[in-house]
């Protein structure tokens, strides 16, 4: 698959994604109160929530796709798109209008992301099959979970979404690699060599931890203290795996260096934000 491709399923794998969110939080929040047998009875009747459950199912594909095409350093700083596609979803089933701020919000999360892969130039990176590196890099990532996590835990509340945030964001950057690394395991020696190794198992386990650690940070605070962070630390972690466990390798030179920071500081602040804009506006939506 070429370059072009790569970004192009990426990009459907985030609007895909977006559209899941969008479509099923709007479904279970207009769904009536109840006990949770009657709830869910009630969601798995509704097309939009089916909808949603399609559209997530089609991103898990196309995201695994992308990153056995692809570099990590490119595919999830894309996934970050999600939050500019999920601006108008979510208007359009809330029948407001997109303020000024957030389309300008959304056009600097293009022009960072656009300005980080223009400057970073990933190389392809190669992913072999004995994974060494990505197993110590694997140990490395999740201690630094487990430091955020503890720090999350322990830490005065005001602070505990962030930083649970961001242990999540690491270890979905984590699951990520591990994805791209049991996609290459399955094509090499198919099933069984996949069940016989590692890195399936680790991405189940880092997988469900992630999940719980994104549910704990949703549950510690309001979501826009914990989406910034893990909006921002996902990304960030893809592009330090990438090139520790799969030798992708970013341009060097100073002028590259300084627009890749700066690209990738624009691109996840403005990011942030308009996540921060939208998880604001359903707090204040929400019903009390």
């Amino acid at each position: 698959m070429s370059e072009l491709g790569v970004v192009g399923v990426a990009l459907g794998s985030a609007v895909a994604a977006a559209s899941s969110t969008i479509l099923q939080h709007h479904s279970a929040r207009q769904a009536p109160d109840g006990r949770t047998h009657r709830f869910l009875g009630h969601l798995v009747t509704r097309p939009l929530w089916i909808a949603g459950l399609v559209a997530g199912v089609v991103g898990l594909i196309l995201h695994v796709v992308a990153l056995d095409h692809g570099q990590l350093a490119v595919v999830q700083p894309l996934l970050i798109s999600g939050v500019l596609f999920a601006l108008p979803i979510s208007a359009l089933l809330e029948g407001r209008r997109p303020s000024g701020r957030e389309w300008l919000l959304a056009l600097l999360v293009v022009v960072g992301l656009t300005t980080f892969l223009l400057a970073a130039r990933p190389s392809k990176g190669v992913v072999k099959i004995d994974a060494d590196v990505l197993a110590w890099s694997s140990l490395t990532a999740t201690a630094v979970v487990g430091a955020f996590t503890l720090f999350g835990v322990w830490w005065p509340a005001g602070h505990r979404p962030a930083l649970l945030g961001t242990a999540a964001g690491i270890g979905f950057g984590l699951v990520a690699a591990l994805i791209k690394q049991a996609t290459a395991i399955f094509q090499s020696g198919g099933l069984l060599h996949l069940l016989a190794d590692w890195p399936l198992y680790a991405l189940i386990g880092v997988g469900a931890v992630s999940l719980g650690l994104n549910q704990m940070a949703y549950r510690a605070g309001p979501l826009a203290k914990s989406m910034p962070a893990l909006t921002v630390s996902d990304p960030a972690a893809s592009v330090v795996l990438g090139v520790l466990a799969f030798k992708e390798r970013l341009a060097g030179d100073a002028w590259s260096v300084t627009l890749q920071v700066v690209g990738f500081v624009v691109m996840a602040l403005a990011a942030a934000q308009l996540a921060r804009r939208e998880a604001s506006q359903e707090s204040l939506e929400a019903p009390v």
